[in-house]
């Protein structure tokens, strides 16, 4: 009876201990620090880092369910992943390896450049609005908010100019140079290839015979 108290008082002990320990911060150095509070595990060190989970990029999609927060390094392109609860993300790099806010010094136009490395083209927004597209397949060349946006279909346009060509689906072949140029334009089908050049200038034309 006595041992069997014992060994009821000792489970105690052990599981208020436990509890104990799990509610508290824990360190791990060699200094004797205690962790800080705010942090759930706290690593000190000066000669060594943490190892996370390193796969490829098959293994990391390969992943089921993975949770919010997840971060692996991915060793076929050499890169930190996260999931954010949907997609996985890179981490991006503040340094050098990136482009800045504030831009960059440093830096060489032979190697460096703002752009895609695949066969997709290059959007701009301002304030979250089109801005402009540099097509990758069927040449067109928008700049301007919402210029060149409606198109689908057209090749060969060059839009520069807030509005220019904005309403334009399948024209092809045509210059809008400047504020609301070929703004109601809507396709060169009875057109051909049209230039417009100054403040809207052909504004409201949609058809010229």
């Amino acid at each position: 009876m006595k041992k069997s108290i014992i060994h009821i008082l000792c489970l105690l002990l052990f599981l208020l201990y436990r509890n104990d320990l799990i509610s508290q911060s824990i360190g791990i150095n060699t200094d004797g620090s205690a962790p800080n509070s705010s942090a759930q595990l706290d690593i000190k060190s000066s000669t060594k880092g943490i190892l996370l989970p390193r796969m490829t990029s098959a293994q990391r999609s390969a992943i089921v369910n993975p949770a919010k927060g997840l971060l692996v390094y991915d060793s076929t392109v050499n890169q930190f992943w996260y999931y954010n609860g949907s997609v996985w993300g890179t981490v991006s790099s503040s340094g050098t390896t990136g482009w800045l806010l504030t831009g960059n010094s440093g830096t060489n136009s032979a190697t460096q450049f703002i752009g895609t490395t695949d066969n997709q083209s290059l959007r701009f927004r301002v304030n979250n609005i089109w801005a402009g597209e540099l097509h990758s397949t069927n040449r067109n060349a928008f700049l301007g908010i919402n210029a060149g946006k409606s198109n689908t279909i057209g090749t060969l346009n060059a839009a520069l100019g807030s509005a220019a060509l904005s309403n334009n689906t399948g024209g092809s072949n045509n210059v809008a140079i400047g504020d609301s140029t070929l703004y109601a334009f809507d396709g060169n089908i009875t057109l051909g290839a049209n230039t417009a050049v100054g403040t809207h200038a052909l504004y409201s034309s949609t058809s010229i015979k």
